[in-house]
């Protein structure tokens, strides 16, 4: 994808979920990953700052649907992703 700025994406996990390896990979992409935040520490002005959102799909439903309704409103549709604990399988 080309583009002619940097993109910024909004993650929302737990702590320790996003290596600095894996921002580093991004940055390369011009995508700058903030975060990660837990759901429970985003408010509405937070998601206007942001291109897009991610989020980790093992929250709980109770947790996770309010968050995806605020971005929605938002414009900012939210992508999931699986965080995977690779050493512990």
């Amino acid at each position: 994808m080309q583009t002619s700025k940097r993109l910024t994406i909004l993650v929302i996990s737990a702590a320790g979920t996003i290596t600095p390896e894996i921002k580093a990979a991004w940055s390369m992409a011009e995508v700058d990953l903030v975060g990660p935040y837990p759901a429970d520490a985003i408010n509405s002005g937070d998601v206007l700052r942001y291109t897009a959102a991610i989020i980790d799909a093992r929250y709980e439903a109770e947790t996770m649907l309010p968050l995806t309704e605020q971005l929605d409103e938002k414009s900012n549709t939210p992508s999931f992703f699986r965080a995977t604990d690779y050493f512990n399988p």
